[in-house]
């Protein structure tokens, strides 16, 4: 059995998502006699993602409502919050923390405008970080907006968990391809003689997604996918997953290799799903239901036959998992046999969408998601048919 497969579940790191709602982790696990079930990551997902958490399943609350400036306060620091405000509506990341800091400047114990400054502070350092990793301006950011709002549990968690990024990654190798930054401790000579190989094969995924999901996540600026290579120990400690999990998507892709030589075949299918967790979450953001986006990515990776083969296997005697109770992250089920159970549903619910309707429906319900469309009606849209009832016994109703 396929245990598992994938447990790329846009694992939404609670923290980031606090603000950007983010689809960040995913998790892909690999076939295991017994698996305990895994703490979710202290920050995001992503889904994945991204960063933030949610993904995909990445259940995240969205941004932190920012304050009006209280009565009572003299005119001008009132309209200059609602003018940071304004600005960080419209995505003026650098003006917004600049008018706030006048705020904070001129009224320094009034806790509206340290939490706003807080906030937009947080908001600069994802944006950073989305496209410079590492990142030292990030975990300034991040480290002064905790000082501002100590109540902000969801920011300490996120610095804690980019310190400890920081921390493991600190002097790895790292080499970039068109696409992609690829990142590893560069003592691994089996690694640094085998990442051109991994660089190719991300590069061609690339390619391919880019056709099939009409987006270039990269040419549209969102910078290049960052990859990061463990070892299972230090993969384990900053995911928080155990050894059943092959590897984890959260804004970037992290996978474990104890012996490239020997993994390489498994490394990578598991990095073409969670680079299809990337195009997924930028193709249809984080709103992309869990079903969804687990099935396509697992539809997307490779040796696609003996993955339905086994699916189907998993679910034989079984009954299907009503369609809503797919909606949401899958990662944050804990009974790793229903688990298993619902990535084999998911897989199984694209292929039949597929085979009934033809390749390009799950890509455009996924876009849909983007556009605030959920899956059932663009699925009506697109076929005049209700999508429970065409996936039939699949997907059961209540």
């Amino acid at each position: 059995m396929r245990a598992l497969l994938l447990l790329t579940t846009t694992l939404l790191v609670a923290a980031a998502s606090a603000f950007l709602g983010v689809q960040l982790a995913s998790r892909r696990p690999q076939p295991q006699p017994e698996i305990a079930p895994a703490d979710p990551l202290p920050e995001p997902a992503f889904s994945r993602t991204p960063v933030g958490g949610g993904a995909q399943g990445k259940g995240g609350t969205g941004p932190e409502l920012v304050e009006s400036a209280p009565p009572g306060l003299q005119p001008r620091w009132a309209e200059l919050n609602a003018m940071a405000i304004r600005a960080l509506d419209a995505g003026e990341l650098e003006r917004a923390v600049a008018l706030f800091e006048q705020c904070v400047n001129g009224v320094a114990d009034e806790p509206v405008f340290r939490r706003n400054l807080a906030e937009a502070l947080a908001r600069r350092a994802l944006h950073r970080r989305e496209r410079e990793n590492p990142c030292p301006r990030c975990l300034e950011d991040l480290g002064r907006a905790v000082e501002l709002a100590p109540a902000r549990e969801d920011l300490a968690r996120l610095l804690e968990r980019w310190r400890a990024e920081a921390e493991l990654e600190r002097g790895f190798w790292r080499e970039g391809s068109q696409h992609f930054d690829l990142a590893y401790d560069g003592d691994r000579s089996e690694i640094l003689h085998g990442s051109h190989r991994l660089l190719e094969e991300l590069e061609a995924g690339y390619t391919d997604m880019a056709e099939m999901f009409g987006v270039l996540p990269v040419e549209r600026g969102t910078g290049r996918v960052r990859v990061v290579l463990y070892r299972r120990e230090g993969f384990d400690a900053l995911t928080g997953l155990g050894e059943w999990a092959g590897g984890a998507f959260d804004g970037t892709v992290r996978i474990p290799i104890e012996d490239l030589a020997r993994e390489e075949g498994a490394v990578r299918t598991v990095l073409r799903h969670e680079l299809a967790h990337a195009f997924i979450l930028a193709s249809g953001g984080p709103g992309v239901p869990g079903w969804l986006n687990e099935g396509l990515a697992q539809w997307l990776e490779t040796g696609r036959e003996q993955a339905l083969e086994q699916a189907r296997a998993t679910l034989s005697g079984a009954e299907p998992f009503p369609l809503e109770d797919l909606q949401g992250s899958l990662s944050r089920w804990e009974d790793a046999a229903l688990v298993s159970r619902a990535y084999a549903q998911s897989l199984l619910l694209v292929a039949h969408l597929v085979e009934q309707y033809g390749e390009r429906v799950p890509f455009a319900l996924v876009a849909g998601c983007k556009a605030g469309r959920p899956p059932e009606r663009t699925f009506h849209d697109l076929t005049r048919l209700a999508l429970g009832e065409a996936l039939g016994e699949l997907a059961p109703r209540r």
